[in-house]
């Protein structure tokens, strides 16, 4: 297998996808191969950006705000005579 072959199987590899012979040859390729390893580790610098939800935090004032907005129920016209 080539480098750029080897190369286009780094994002299966990084997502399990590959068959395990082929999951154990990529790995192979990247103990001997900086500019590969290179590549794998930015992939998962962008995974963890990209692909983690962000941490959200509820705040009393948010609460405040969206509740301050809900208006109280009102009876229909007609069982409120």
């Amino acid at each position: 297998m080539d480098h750029q072959e080897m190369q286009q199987k780094i994002y299966s590899f990084y997502d399990g996808e590959l068959p395990l012979s082929e999951e154990l040859s990529v790995k192979q390729h990247l103990d001997e191969c900086a500019e590969c390893r290179e590549l794998i580790e930015d992939w998962r610098t962008l995974s963890k950006k990209f692909f983690s939800p962000p941490l959200l935090e509820s705040s009393e004032e948010f609460v405040e705000r969206v509740m301050a907005q809900i208006e109280e129920p009102r009876l229909p016209w007609f069982l409120d005579l």
